[in-house]
């Protein structure tokens, strides 16, 4: 029996002294080189979900395992992610002050070691989103799609196994969603990485080989899709 890369056991989620339930006792498990996308409504729980994934958030009650491992603490999860794990947020999460490159360089601190191989390890990803000529510019002097490509290759410094992203395609119209999602199926089918997409829209969950769907904290749908795009 293969090993979950990612395992979720009677997630419970509460927020607010347990007024807010986020996650009612969530169970998912996320294998290796899957393409899996989690869709459902604004505040169905699927960017708790995602969190609890990456240790972003830890569970009210319940339990997460990584690679067979249950993760209790902040310290293991920090580990996970600086070489694990890429996230690729919504809102883009670039530093305002710093160029492109140095965005992507900064999640190598204390991993790569070396000015030149961080140099180089930047220049790859650069040419691999399609933005060595933008190198230089700060996220202000970038569009929305550009933005994104450079959160994405900066999700990929370390190599991780795993990129979570957060609606991906969420801040873009549609031409730049239609780039980014041919871009991130690109990297998990060239790259052999596990994906995992939260999303509202249908079209953008439709990309990915396994559908999960969540509504008020309940998985309430989980099946393979044959006309992954």
């Amino acid at each position: 029996m293969v090993q979950p890369l990612i395992e979720i056991r009677d997630a419970v989620r509460n927020y607010d002294e347990g007024r807010i339930t986020a996650l009612r006792g969530v169970n998912l498990t996320i294998n290796a080189v899957e393409s899996v996308s989690i869709l459902g409504p604004s505040g169905s729980g699927k960017t708790t979900l995602l969190n609890l994934m990456s240790g972003l958030d830890r569970p009210t009650g319940g339990s997460v395992f990584f690679e067979g491992r249950e993760i209790k603490t902040v310290r293991q999860w920090m580990g996970i992610r600086a070489r694990r794990i890429g996230y690729v947020f919504q809102a883009f999460n670039l530093m305002p002050v710093m160029s492109a490159a140095e965005n992507i360089e900064i999640p190598m601190f204390g991993v790569i070691r070396g000015t030149r191989t961080r140099a180089r390890r930047v220049s790859e990803l650069l040419d691999l989103v399609g933005l060595s000529a933008r190198a230089a510019h700060r996220p202000a002097k970038l569009s929305g799609g550009e933005r994104q490509r450079v959160a994405i290759a900066r999700a990929l410094a370390n190599s991780p196994g795993l990129i979570l992203a957060d609606e991906p395609t969420g801040n873009l119209d549609s031409q730049n969603a239609i780039m980014i999602m041919e871009l991130l199926k690109n990297i998990h089918h060239a790259q052999k990485t596990t994906l995992v997409i939260v999303t509202h829209n249908t079209e953008v969950a439709a990309c990915c080989e396994r559908l999960v769907s969540i509504v008020d904290g309940l998985i309430v749908g989980d099946a393979q899709n044959p006309d992954a795009r």
